[in-house]
């Protein structure tokens, strides 16, 4: 059985504490840190692992981190896409 995870990734800082990151899931390209970095690897594995089932929601996760608010993510991302007019309306 591997060992590597298959969702986000797990690395120690100079600081000695883990932070956890995880993939955007709008463009699936820039690495999102987590919002608070943990004491020990496993604590950042275990909040993957929740993140993963469904259990934190990642844009809850992610206005935490930088106090962007959902109406403000949301506008700039309808802004960046290609959609039709009637989509952005609605």
């Amino acid at each position: 059985m591997s060992k590597r995870r298959h969702f986000g990734s797990i690395r120690r800082l100079p600081s000695g504490r883990w932070q956890a990151r995880y993939r955007d899931p709008l463009t699936g390209k820039r690495w999102v840190p987590a919002p608070t970095t943990f004491e020990t690897k496993g604590e950042a594995s275990r909040w993957l692992s929740a993140l993963e089932a469904g259990t934190i929601d990642p844009i809850v996760a992610r206005e935490r981190r930088n106090g962007e608010r959902l109406g403000s993510y949301a506008a700039e991302w309808i802004a960046t896409r290609q959609l039709s007019p009637r989509t952005r309306e609605l």
